[in-house]
């Protein structure tokens, strides 16, 4: 058994005597009181208070170090922990769940400002907020939004100089996840209409056109509800103005021609129905009523043909 001279101290890495310690706390020095009273009176076994003594001295030098950065192994006896939370919107700014958005999960890179392997860790986008163990240290962190393959479907802007200290969690800044702004995420949706058994959209019937003189245009989340996003007009590549989405009060613009083409990069992934109808007067004569499903990355070309209906004036 092994045996311990009464006036020997216990000492912790700047040798500092353990019971006089300002950082330990009370439950540390109990127990240590404890491994003590059983070396001397010769209870337990030699290999087991060994073992027991080496748990108790990691857990005061984590103990004593909380709330220091240091640079110790993440899966070490003193790890510290980065916490975040998240939100997705459209690039209007429509809150988007991560369903809507067919985002998956959160993915984090953390660099260690003095080199070596990043660090690599993912959240279900689901669970925000997220928290994960990490070794102490300074790090640079960038944060993405991934669809089910692994795709980049957005990113956020970099987080540097991220302190994350011995058995604490530093929390990160919130971020805000805007699909179809340019981020790496939001395809790009192009739409054409064009009216059927017709030569044109826009000119008479004499002349062999629909005769639309207005159009107004919706587009609906399927199992959700309006995606109110800014549709560019554009034909031969000369942008003609923008048309906003709205579907309570919808905006009635004037004929759109089978050659323009109307886009954005506002559609978060997934089924929408887009609904269109063309005007003459203050008549409904032409209707749409076409699905279409926005993939992660990418872009959709989709041609909606509009029917003439059998109303009066038409």
């Amino acid at each position: 058994m092994l045996e311990k001279e009464p006036d020997m101290l216990i000492t912790i890495h700047d040798q500092t005597p353990a019971h006089h310690g300002p950082n330990l706390t009370p439950r540390i020095l109990d127990a240590l009181r404890v491994a003590w009273h059983r070396a001397r009176s010769g209870l337990g076994n030699a290999s087991r208070l060994f073992s027991a003594l080496l748990v108790l001295l990691a857990t005061v030098a984590c103990d004593g170090t909380r709330g220091t950065v240091m640079a110790v192994p993440a899966t070490g006896a003193c790890p510290g922990s980065v916490s975040l939370a998240w939100s997705i919107t459209s690039a209007s700014g429509q809150p988007l769940t991560c369903a809507q958005a067919g985002a998956t999960s959160v993915a984090l890179r953390l660099q260690s400002r003095t080199g070596g392997t990043p660090v690599f860790t993912a959240f279900p986008c689901a669970n925000s907020p997220g928290t994960a163990n990490i070794a102490p240290g300074f790090y640079d962190v960038a944060i993405e939004l991934h669809d089910a393959s692994g795709a980049r479907l957005a990113t956020s802007s970099p987080q540097t100089s991220v302190a994350v200290a011995v058995g604490r969690t530093k929390v990160l800044t919130p971020v805000t996840f805007a699909l179809g702004t340019g981020g790496g995420g939001g395809s790009r949706v192009a739409l054409t209409l064009e009216a059927e058994k017709v030569a044109t959209n826009c000119q008479p019937s004499s002349s062999g056109g629909a005769g639309i003189t207005g159009t107004t245009i919706t587009i609906i989340r399927v199992g959700d509800g309006c995606a109110a996003v800014t549709l560019v007009r554009s034909r031969g590549g000369v942008e003609i103005g923008p048309y906003q989405v709205n579907c309570s009060s919808p905006e009635v613009a004037g004929c759109i021609e089978r050659d323009e083409t109307l886009t954005t990069t506002g559609l978060a992934p997934g089924g929408y129905v887009v609904r269109v109808v063309g005007k003459i007067g203050p008549v409904d004569c032409w209707a749409a009523e076409s699905q279409i499903n926005v993939p992660a990355t990418g872009q959709l070309q989709s041609r909606i043909f509009l029917r003439r209906q059998s109303a009066p004036g038409c």
